[in-house]
């Protein structure tokens, strides 16, 4: 009898904790993560040499492509905002912000993930939307859902535009890349797991490993709109700005390089003034 009732309440507690556990061990993902660049620093830091494409499996055509790559081509107008796809912040020195956006239920259905002038921003919908359809525009940042695997975050990424694998040495990424990846948070550091698969210029699957630590106090801008112009000498601005004197009135904070406008000195402006009032 007493063997019994302890199977019934041995029962009863373990409907009990069933009951009570959270249907899915979802982690908090947001903050400010910064890199820390003691790991993989060259290439997270100044970049790979080029012609260095050790570890990544390339395929003759890939690599005679990669060869062919010139870091000039940024100085053109039409490539000067030409971003990296969000993977490639394994290979970039700058931190990640991630923050939630939340749907009328209260319900997480966006993670965002921010981005640099170097790389285009992440979302990643977690309302568990479809994919698009192949026909799809391809974009920067591409297509991305996710769903929890227990405490890992796993991603899925499509419709990327045609660019580059890594940043600095020319290791291309064709538009029939996707990318899986992992988001594991351990206490204060989050290692994200990429796997990459490119039919195009890939033998195999290009698995990237890296860790970022939590930065509480981090100032990670969410997004840093890239301006292009032409650069030119003298007296003129390097044009990354829209309007000649923005970079100086503050009104431009993005711009990429810092640029000279001439003012003209308050002795010419107020003989012109005086000059304009005479006349009238």
């Amino acid at each position: 009898m007493k063997g019994t009732r302890v199977v019934r309440v041995a029962a009863a507690l373990c409907a009990l904790v069933l009951v009570s556990a959270p249907a899915s061990a979802q982690v908090d993902l947001t903050g400010v993560w910064a890199s820390r660049l003691h790991e993989d620093y060259i290439d997270r830091g100044p970049g790979s040499d080029l012609v260095d494409y050790t570890g990544v499996p390339l395929n003759d055509e890939a690599r005679a492509k990669a060869l062919r790559y010139d870091p000039s081509v940024y100085s053109m107008i039409e490539r000067q905002c030409l971003y990296n796809p969000p993977q490639a912040a394994s290979f970039l020195p700058q931190g990640l912000w991630i923050w939630s956006e939340v749907d009328a239920g209260g319900r997480v259905s966006a993670l965002r993930i921010s981005g640099s002038p170097e790389r285009a921003g992440w979302t990643i919908w977690m309302d568990g939307r479809p994919h698009p359809s192949a026909n799809a525009v391809d974009t920067f940042s591409g297509f991305t859902t996710g769903q929890w695997e227990g405490t890992t975050l796993t991603t899925y990424t499509t419709h990327l535009k045609e660019g580059y694998t890594r940043r600095g040495n020319g290791i291309p990424a064709s538009d029939q890349a996707t990318v899986v990846s992992h988001f594991t948070r351990h206490d204060n550091l989050l290692t994200i797991v990429t796997i990459q698969e490119d039919p195009v210029y890939l033998t195999e699957p290009f698995v990237v490993s890296r860790t970022w630590q939590l930065d509480p106090g981090g100032n990670q801008q969410a997004f840093t709109p890239c301006f292009s112009g032409s650069e030119v000498h003298g007296s003129r601005i390097r044009a990354s700005c829209r309007t000649t004197c923005q970079a100086q009135t503050g009104t431009c904070p993005s711009c990429r390089t810092r640029t000279t406008c001439r003012r003209t000195p308050r002795s010419v402006t107020r003989r012109r003034r005086i000059r304009s009032t005479a006349r009238r």
